[in-house]
């Protein structure tokens, strides 16, 4: 591990990629090196930017390096390295193992034109190799569930509600997961899971307390409506409170606990496993998507548009890249797809293009 964090503060986001200790970090993160980095962010907040930049663009290919994926993992890092030099698809030695229909990845998109290019250029050689060997094909895996649990589901494009055995009700945001046993009306702690987001409004029993469930981190609702944002693909896990307290615990790391109350919000951040919290959330706007409000609040489009392309079931391709760092603020009070993108491009010198479920926006968002 590097001892002197200073020789990062004249890397750029190229430099980043390239590190191999900065490559472990992302693919294979550790106790010591997230403190590493954690501190050198604390220390040097004004490298945050080129820091998120180069771990957005590695975690286009973050997988576990388990005796499967080994030697693909080696070969993987050796393109992203080539790719920042020379941005030309080399040969991997491996094998294709043969794929029926294959599905085409979802990904995210990055701010800067650069990285786009980049990634373009072989991500989708490198990622088809990495799916072929998942054992689900999609871009958000689902938990595993018993015959003992129920399954609901929301997908893009749509919400869902339901009311559990116990009293408890629950608003499914798109592409979003929830189970939870049959019988948790009657056990000593009621605990689900969740994939996605989803707002919760739980029955009061302090004798008995509701757990959602996220990988290694649960939110304990305390007589509480409270929302929980945790979709995998942004490796961060959000909560904010409208009535009561909800809890916030990391099992791995028991130093990463908090509790929030009404108008607060906690971010977990997965990658550093550094957990922070807010104290000015409007908590009622922010979970008013469950009554068809989509509210924004200095946001920038790059995280607006994947919220639109869950909302309306599209994918969003921007000409201009720097649109993608165009922040606003406001409110989509049940708008249609035409009615919303045309909130973005009034007054502005851009338009947009519908065909089907793609949407390409022309020229800029912002000055």
């Amino acid at each position: 591990m590097p001892t002197e964090p200073m020789k990062y503060t004249d890397y750029s986001a190229d430099d980043l990629i390239k590190d191999e200790f900065f490559q472990q970090w992302v693919f294979s993160p550790t106790e010591e090196s997230n403190r590493f980095w954690l501190d050198f962010l604390q220390n040097y907040p004004d490298h945050r930017e080129k820091v998120d930049e180069a771990r957005q663009f590695l975690s286009f290919f973050h997988v576990k390096e388990n005796d499967v994926f080994e030697a693909r993992v080696g070969n993987l890092k050796k393109r992203i390295n080539h790719s920042v030099d020379d941005p030309k698809p080399i040969e991997d030695p491996l094998p294709k193992q043969p794929q029926a229909n294959p599905v085409a990845p979802k990904v995210s998109k990055i701010k800067t034109s650069r990285l786009v290019i980049l990634a373009t250029v072989f991500l989708a050689g490198v990622l088809a190799i990495i799916y072929a060997f998942l054992p689900d094909h999609t871009s958000s895996p689902a938990p595993m569930h018993t015959s003992s649990e129920e399954v609901v589901f929301a997908r893009k494009g749509k919400r869902n509600v339901v009311a559990l055995p116990d009293g408890t009700k629950v608003w499914l945001n798109a592409e979003s997961q929830l189970i939870y046993p049959k019988n948790i009306d009657s056990l000593t702690s009621r605990i689900v899971t969740l994939s996605g987001e989803a707002f919760f409004q739980v029955s009061e029993n302090l004798q008995r307390p509701f757990v959602v469930r996220v990988g290694d981190v649960t939110i304990t609702g305390y007589a509480a409506s409270f929302d929980v944002k945790a979709h995998p693909s942004t490796k961060t896990i959000e909560a904010f409170v409208l009535a009561g307290r909800v809890r916030i615990e990391h099992k791995d790391h028991p130093l990463i606990k908090t509790t929030i109350s009404p108008e607060q919000s906690a971010t977990l951040d997965l990658l550093t496993n550094s957990l922070s919290v807010d104290n000015n959330v409007n908590a009622e706007l922010s979970s008013a998507w469950r009554v068809g409000v989509l509210y924004f609040r200095e946001q920038p489009f790059s995280q607006i548009l994947i919220s639109l392309e869950r909302w309306y079931d599209v994918n969003i391709q921007l000409e201009d890249s720097t649109s993608y760092t165009c922040h606003f603020t406001g409110e989509l009070n049940n708008k249609t797809l035409r009615e919303t993108l045309d909130l973005f491009v009034k007054d502005k010198p851009a338009s947009y293009l519908v065909n089907g479920s793609d949407v390409v926006i022309k020229g800029k968002l912002c000055p």
